[in-house]
């Protein structure tokens, strides 16, 4: 076969999304080709990056039950519930110097684009992993289905819109009430300009330009840049730290202001008036290191139980505005930092304080102690501790302005 250019090609987010998974994905056509494989799955055969693209998928899965059963489904004969679960199918790979390797997979077909594609999806045979494995799997082929139908047209439709409001305005110069209604039309699509960039950031790669950075600086730098963007700014920012307390770490100065904000919203948002947000700083002691430890907290109306457990899981919001993604946000890029962040709260009920963090084999609530938590709300507010390592020569730095 000869290569050929990459039917994702016209929906960069959705490349880069597999490009960036920590599942082995590929795209099959359907003459059981390649168009796409991403590194993990490259590599866990043996082959270098884009090899495989313009192969048959026959090279590394010569199960012929793989090949025969994609080519015999016509394309939109068949049509699956919504919560249609594909099966999972067990094989032998090969590897590119010939090694036999124990595969399972699953193919989910990727719709809304031009030609019949099939995403190829390798889990891992450990028990234990099958259902994250499960969830990624749905999660990029939903992702894929939804920006192969959306992303091309989208940038055109927003554009056009926007042209047409400019063009009406210019006739409702002497009807304010009509010209406000453009307003709130035209920030909606800003609105939806911004959720696309969230998504876009929550799906790049990170690459930190670490320099040494006042981490409470940094926090005091979001909340008076959301103080900036808004007519009516109540809220009140508390930034507890001792005089001795070093908070000057290297770190990645965008990305690090950015987690701020994403809190700094979030606690906001959690305040049913105007809200008093408290940040501490405190060197702590761990089994890796010394640690610096950020806390932020609100004294909001807290969480119900269920939102608590899936409060970093993408995608999920109680909100009305917003993806989802700030939460997840935040833990790329602290994990980028070596760094962790975990979410507490008291419950309303009495019972000792819960925490989540976020870890993959841990995503639930894991108690400090005896209580009944499943039908609580976590009540005084909601509390975000961000650890990070002080891994300076002297550890970390005061700041001194």
């Amino acid at each position: 076969m000869t290569s050929r250019t990459s039917p994702l090609a016209d929906t960069p987010l959705a490349q880069r999304m597999l490009e960036i998974s920590p599942a082995a994905v590929a795209i099959i056509d359907r003459d059981n080709g390649f168009v796409f494989a991403n590194k993990k799955f490259s590599a866990l055969f043996g082959y270098g990056e884009d090899e495989l693209v313009g192969q048959s998928a026959q090279r590394v899965l010569p199960d012929t039950e793989l090949c025969d059963r994609v080519s015999r489904e016509p394309r939109g004969s068949a049509h699956p519930p919504v919560n249609h679960e594909p099966p999972t199918t067990n094989g032998t790979g090969k590897t590119k110097t010939g090694e036999e390797l124990a595969v399972c997979y699953q193919i989910h077909e990727v719709l809304g684009l031009p030609e019949p594609l099939y995403l190829l999806h390798l889990l891992q045979p450990q028990r234990d992993q099958l259902d994250a494995d499960h969830l990624e799997a749905n999660r990029l082929a939903a992702i894929a289905q939804m920006v192969g139908g959306l992303a091309h047209e989208s940038r055109n439709a927003l554009q056009r819109a926007v042209s047409c409001l400019d063009l009406l305005e210019l006739d409702l110069k002497n009807n304010p009430e009509h010209l406000q209604l453009s307003t709130q039309i035209r920030n909606s699509l800003c609105d939806l300009v911004d959720s696309y960039e969230e998504v876009r950031r929550y799906a790049q790669p990170i690459d930190l330009q670490r320099q040494p950075q006042s981490l409470l600086n940094l926090c005091q730098i979001a909340f008076n840049e959301l103080a900036v963007e808004h007519d009516e700014f109540p809220h009140r920012l508390q930034i507890h730290a001792p005089d001795d307390q070093r908070d000057r770490l290297p770190v990645d100065r965008d990305r690090m202001r950015l987690v701020f904000r994403h809190l700094l919203e979030n606690a906001i948002d959690a305040s049913d008036g105007p809200a008093r947000i408290e940040v501490d700083c405190q060197s702590v002691p761990s089994p890796q290191g010394p640690r610096l430890r950020i806390r932020v907290r609100d004294h909001g109306s807290g969480l119900p139980h269920q939102a608590f457990q899936r409060a970093f899981e993408p995608f999920f919001t109680t909100k009305q505005r917003g993806t989802g993604l700030g939460l997840a946000i935040c833990q790329r890029i602290l994990s980028a930092h070596d760094g962790s962040i975990t979410l507490r709260c008291a419950l309303d009920d009495g019972s000792p304080a819960r925490s989540l963090d976020t870890d993959a084999q841990a995503r639930t609530a894991s108690p400090t102690g005896n209580g009944t938590f499943r039908n609580s709300r976590c009540g005084q507010g909601t509390c975000v501790e961000l650890l990070l390592p002080a891994n300076t020569e002297d550890g970390p730095q005061r700041f001194t302005s």
